[in-house]
C-alpha cells in the first residue's frame, strides 16, 4: 500500500480545533476555509491561522482555500473580485510565504454557468491570486465537476490538483483516467458518514483527510521550505495561460457560431 503524507482541512463546522493535538496524531498539514464567494469571511478563520502561525511549521504546515461561488455573476470579472477578496483576507493575517501550501481554489459547486463563463472565471482568479500573493494557487475539484462546469478543461493542468474523491482505495482511478491533470498532489479521500474511510482525527473529531503524494521533502517544497523550490514550474504556469487563452478563445467562437445558428433558424422559421 502506498504511504501517503497525511493532513487535514476544516472550517467553522469543526469547531474550536486543537491543532496541536492534530499533528501529534500524525497529520502533517491544515488547510483551513479562509473565504467563500463574495465578502463571506468564515467566522473560525482568523482563530484557526493563528493557532497555525503560533505552532509552526516544524509542528504542522498550514493552507488556506476559497470556495468558489461562480454562481453569484459569473465571468472573468468576478473571478477577479472573488481572488481580490481572498487575498485581503490573507494579507491581512500576515501574508502568505514560508511554511504554507499554495492556496487553494476550492471549485466544487455546480451552477447554470458552463465553460465559456467558468474557464474566464478560474483563469482570472488564478491570475490575480498570483499577482497579489506571489503563489501560484492549487485547484480543488472532483472529475464529474469538473467535466460539468468546464467540460474538463485541459486549460489549468500546469496547476497542483487537489482532487475530492471519497474511497477507501489505494489510489483513484476512475476519477484520475477521467480528469485532464496526469496525476494529483493532493487527495481529499476521506470525509463524514458513510464517506468516512480514515477514523476520527485527535484534535478535530471527524473532519476531512487527505493524502499527499510525495515524500516530505517534495511537501516542504511544496509549503515554500526551500528558496528555490518553484510553485509549480515556471514552464508549466506557461504553458497553463497558453491553454487557458486558448480556450478563451474557442469558447467566445462557439458562442458566435451559436447566435449565428439560432439567428439562421428563426430566419427560416415558416411565417
Amino acid at each position: 500500500m502506498t504511504e501517503y503524507i497525511q493532513g487535514i482541512d476544516v472550517s467553522r463546522h469543526q469547531g474550536d480545533v486543537d491543532f496541536r493535538a492534530v499533528a501529534e496524531s500524525g497529520m502533517r498539514y491544515a488547510i483551513v476555509k479562509a473565504t467563500e464567494g463574495r465578502d463571506y469571511v468564515d467566522p473560525r478563520f482568523v482563530q484557526n491561522w493563528e493557532k497555525l502561525v503560533e505552532l509552526g511549521e516544524d509542528v504542522i504546515y498550514r493552507g488556506a482555500y476559497h470556495f468558489a461561488r461562480p454562481d453569484s455573476t459569473g465571468g472573468a470579472a468576478d473571478g477577479k473580485q472573488e481572488a481580490l477578496d481572498f487575498c485581503e483576507v490573507l494579507k491581512a493575517v500576515g501574508g502568505y510565504g514560508r511554511g504554507a501550501l499554495p492556496p487553494a481554489l476550492d471549485f466544487e459547486k455546480y451552477s447554470e454557468s458552463d465553460g465559456s463563463d467558468n474557464i474566464p472565471w478560474i483563469d482570472a482568479f488564478i491570475k490575480t491570486v498570483e499577482d497579489q500573493l506571489g503563489r501560484a494557487p492549487m485547484i480543488y475539484t472532483g472529475y464529474k465537476v469538473w467535466r460539468y462546469e468546464v467540460a474538463n478543461s485541459s486549460a489549468f493542468t500546469g496547476y497542483p490538483l487537489w482532487l475530492v474523491k471519497y474511497t477507501g482505495r489505494d489510489y483513484p482511478t476512475k476519477a484520475m483516467a477521467e480528469l485532464p491533470w496526469d496525476h494529483f498532489t493532493l487527495w481529499q479521500y476521506s470525509g463524514g458518514g458513510n464517506l468516512q474511510h480514515h477514523p476520527d482525527v485527535p484534535g478535530a473529531g471527524t473532519v476531512d483527510v487527505n493524502r499527499f503524494d510525495g515524500t516530505e521533502e517534495d511537501l516542504a517544497a511544496f509549503a515554500m521550505m526551500q528558496d528555490d523550490a518553484p510553485s509549480p514550474p515556471a514552464d508549466a504556469r506557461k504553458l497553463a495561460a497558453l491553454l487557458a487563452s486558448a480556450e478563451l478563445d474557442i469558447a467566445a467562437a462557439l458562442t458566435k457560431v451559436s447566435a449565428t445558428r439560432l439567428a439562421l433558424l428563426k430566419a427560416t422559421e415558416p411565417t
